[in-house]
């Protein structure tokens, strides 16, 4: 289960300008933080005006990571101050401040120069991919219903990434290209299923028994709550090609309890399966096993 936590004490990343490439060096000119063990608050003060970043946090058992939250634009005042719809920087030197409102209160935190740019980049960069690739997830997932793209695989996407400290604004640029030919890829592959599994039902009544099982065998053999295509082929087997099912679960015994799971609960077909003939240690686990 994917935990989501957006509050602003957990951390708030506030960044007002857009720092050159060159900046990544040990040298921090404007790059602050709150001074608390509690909390990770960035402040870019490179430029005047800005954007702040409200950030959670992502907790799972396949990993964790920073979640981006609301935005809010910051425009200098009049009076020097640093003000957004719920943000606002005042101070100077070592005497800055970090204020956050809300309905029912608004915190103050100090804010002191960032000892670790690199490590600043890299948490920003982690919400960017993490929220993006969720993003990704949820389009695939609604784009091809027959098949779940799990979450989980944005914490091991964003481990294999090789340029996780560079400067955030250049990493947006780095994670869309990566990310668009990560979903280009899952995409063709899922057409292709899309289309076998499409054509196997609307001819499996009419194709030989080796031509059917070479060609379900292309198909993800998952569970449904990771994959329906060989679950909603195999389903329509047993409607249309009853031997073919008792068959196939014969020849594929490592399979046999998603086959026998892939059958709708529908008396037609229970009964067009009770009808075979042969089969019997098959046909006697399989309604046992549906039975139970």
């Amino acid at each position: 289960m994917l935990l989501m936590v957006h509050y602003l004490s957990l951390a708030t990343i506030v960044t007002l300008a857009w720092v050159p490439a060159t900046a990544q060096s040990s040298t921090n000119k404007g790059m602050l933080q709150v001074v608390s063990k509690q909390r990770l608050v960035y402040v870019d003060l490179d430029q005047g005006d800005g954007i702040v970043y409200l950030m959670g946090f992502v907790m799972d058992k396949g990993g964790s990571g920073y979640s981006m939250g609301t935005s809010d634009t910051l425009h200098r005042q009049t009076d020097g101050l640093l003000k957004g719809k719920i943000t606002w920087v005042r101070g100077a030197g070592d005497e800055q401040f970090l204020f956050l409102s809300s309905k029912k209160s608004t915190r103050q935190f100090r804010v002191a120069p960032v000892q670790d740019l690199e490590q600043a980049y890299e948490n920003l960069n982690n919400a960017y991919y993490l929220d993006a690739y969720f993003r990704m997830k949820d389009s695939i997932n609604k784009a091809y219903p027959l098949q779940h793209h799990s979450f989980r695989n944005a914490f091991s996407s964003w481990r294999s990434v090789t340029h996780k400290n560079m400067h955030y604004l250049q990493f947006r640029e780095y994670a869309d290209r990566r990310l668009q030919e990560i979903n280009d890829s899952i995409r063709r592959r899922q057409d292709h299923f899309v289309a076998l599994t499409d054509y196997l039902r609307r001819n499996i009544k009419t194709m030989e028994y080796p031509t059917l099982k070479d060609s379900l065998l292309v198909l993800p053999v998952d569970y449904p709550y990771m994959s329906k295509y060989f679950s909603t082929v195999v389903g329509e087997m047993a409607r249309q090609q009853p031997e073919y099912f008792f068959r196939l679960a014969q020849e594929l015994p490592q399979h046999q309890h998603l086959i026998f799971f892939s059958v709708e609960k529908e008396k037609a077909t229970l009964a067009g399966l009770q009808a075979v003939e042969g089969y019997p240690e098959v046909k006697k686990a399989f309604f046992k096993t549906r039975k139970s």
